[in-house]
C-alpha cells in the first residue's frame, strides 16, 4: 500500500471517531454498541486492558449511520470513555475476535462507487462461503424491517448450519450489500490521489461497517415490526483460521486486519500474516 493510501486511511479513521449508532438488526459482540450483557473480566484480564478497549473505539467508529437509528456518536462516546477510564471499568460489548477490512479497489474493477460497493460485497460474501464450504451450509437472510418514523430497511446477513451451529443457529454479519439490500454498509468512495492511480476505498467518513462477525444466535424475535437477532461468540471455534480462509479468497488489494489478544492488530493479505517476517 503506497504512502497516500496509508495517509488516507489514517486521516479517515481519525475523522470518524464521532459517528457510531447502534445497528438495529444484528446485536452481537461484533457490534460494539449492541445492548447485550457481557461478563465482566477479572482485573488485568484482556477484556479490561487498554488494548482491548482501544480496539473497541476503533471498531465502534466503523459502525454504520442508519436513518432512524440512535443518533451518531453514542457508541464511540462510550468506547472512548471506557478507554480513558479506570482499569476496572465494565468492558465494552466488543468481540474477542474483532476485525476490519481495508480496501484499495482498482478503478477498473467497477463503473462507479455504487457498483464498487455491490461488487465488494459480493467478493466478501463469496469469500465467506468458501471459507466455510467444507463443514457448513449457508443461506442468505434478507427481509424488510420497519424502524423509527416508519423507515423501511432491508437487512442482509448469512445464516449458518454445521458444527457448533446446529439447526441453522449461527449468524454472520458482514458488508455484503446488494443493489436492493444493506446499502448502508460497506459504502465505497473514489479516491484520486495526485500523480497516482486512483482507487475505491470504504468511505470511512460515513462510518460504514467493515467487519465480519460469526456468532451463535441466542435469541431471535420480532420487535415493533423489525427482527432482532442476539448472539455470542462461539467457544472453541477457530476464528483465526476462519479469517485466514476468508483472506485467502479476497483480492490482494484487500487487507484483513484482526485484533490479536494482547498484541494489537495484525494484517492478512491473501491469507498471509504480514506481521510474520519471512
Amino acid at each position: 500500500m503506497n504512502s497516500f493510501k496509508i495517509l488516507y486511511l489514517a486521516i479517515s479513521i481519525g475523522s470518524i471517531v464521532a459517528c457510531a449508532p447502534i445497528k438495529p438488526y444484528a446485536q452481537n459482540p461484533f457490534n460494539p454498541t449492541a445492548k447485550l450483557a457481557q461478563t465482566i473480566g477479572k482485573e488485568g484480564a484482556i477484556s479490561n486492558s487498554a488494548g482491548f478497549k482501544a480496539a473497541g473505539v476503533g471498531l465502534a467508529a466503523t459502525e454504520t449511520s442508519v436513518p432512524g437509528a440512535i443518533p451518531s456518536g453514542v457508541g464511540v462516546g462510550i468506547a472512548a470513555a471506557m478507554l480513558l477510564g479506570s482499569g476496572d471499568s465494565t468492558p465494552l460489548n466488543v468481540a474477542r475476535n474483532a476485525n476490519f477490512l481495508e480496501v484499495s479497489m482498482p478503478l477498473s474493477y467497477a463503473t462507479d462507487e455504487s457498483d464498487a460497493q455491490v461488487k465488494m460485497g459480493k467478493l466478501i460474501e463469496t469469500a465467506i462461503f468458501k471459507a466455510l464450504e467444507s463443514d457448513y451450509k449457508v443461506k442468505v437472510e434478507e427481509y424488510d424491517d420497519t424502524y423509527l418514523f416508519g423507515k423501511v430497511l432491508r437487512p442482509r446477513w448469512i445464516r449458518v448450519n454445521g458444527p457448533k451451529c446446529e439447526n441453522w443457529s449461527c449468524q454472520i454479519i458482514a458488508p455484503i450489500s446488494t443493489a436492493n439490500a444493506l446499502q448502508w454498509e460497506g459504502i465505497m468512495k473514489k479516491i484520486s490521489p495526485p500523480n497516482e492511480a486512483g482507487f475505491y476505498a470504504y468511505d470511512m467518513s460515513l462510518s460504514n461497517i467493515r467487519s465480519i462477525g460469526l456468532v451463535k444466535i441466542t435469541k431471535e424475535y420480532e420487535k415493533s415490526d423489525h427482527r432482532v437477532v442476539e448472539g455470542v461468540e462461539l467457544d472453541g471455534f477457530d476464528y483465526n483460521e476462519f479469517f485466514k480462509h476468508i483472506s485467502e479468497n479476497l483480492p490482494d488489494w484487500v487487507l484483513f486486519k484482526i485484533y490479536r489478544d494482547g498484541k494489537g492488530v495484525y494484517s492478512l493479505k491473501k491469507g498471509i500474516d504480514l506481521s510474520i517476517q519471512p
